[in-house]
């Protein structure tokens, strides 16, 4: 646990591959993005951000990504653009929808592994989330869902559904 309020300028290597940037006070600025190119595993979580600068959009070796507990009042559809995206983590922010996502097809319905979207106030049956295909585990825990979409039975490669904590 650190007070950093930046991304620091030392995660510019090229070698660097793994950040790991926990209980922090960071805010992500445009400026902070420039220094993660490279990067292939980020974690972010226990920070102060509110939003993703579209600078972010140079995470182009992006594949895993860490956002939980920050400070965000709606869901980053930046990141939906990360195509190389495949494990994402979101929870315990407090989110009640997807939606205005319909980027999900459109991005990485083939990529995406493994989402975490726990620990939020989902409260519909997440339509948005079908076209996952390639999506192997799905934590919707602790949420105030009482139904899911009859399409998650479409959903072949889901080996792991977390469901637990919610409203079923």
């Amino acid at each position: 646990s650190n007070l950093l309020q930046t991304i620091p300028q030392c995660s510019n290597s090229s070698k660097l591959e793994i950040l790991r940037l926990s209980y922090n006070n960071i805010e992500l600025c445009s400026n902070d993005c420039i220094y993660l190119k490279h990067i292939i595993e980020l974690d972010l979580d226990h920070n102060q951000i509110q939003y993703i600068p579209n600078e972010f959009l140079h995470c182009i070796k992006l594949q895993s990504l860490n956002l939980s507990f920050n400070q965000f009042r709606k869901f980053p559809q930046i990141i939906l653009q990360l195509r190389s995206l495949n494990k994402f983590i979101l929870n315990n922010l407090y989110l009640e929808d997807l939606r205005s996502i319909n980027l999900f097809e459109k991005y990485f319905y083939r990529t995406l592994n493994i989402l975490d979207l726990s620990h939020n106030n989902f409260n519909r049956n997440l339509h948005e989330l079908t076209v996952l295909k390639a999506l192997t585990y799905l934590d919707l825990s602790h949420n105030q869902l009482s139904e899911l979409d009859q399409d998650f039975k479409l959903m072949t490669c889901l080996k792991i559904l977390k469901l637990n904590q919610n409203k079923f």
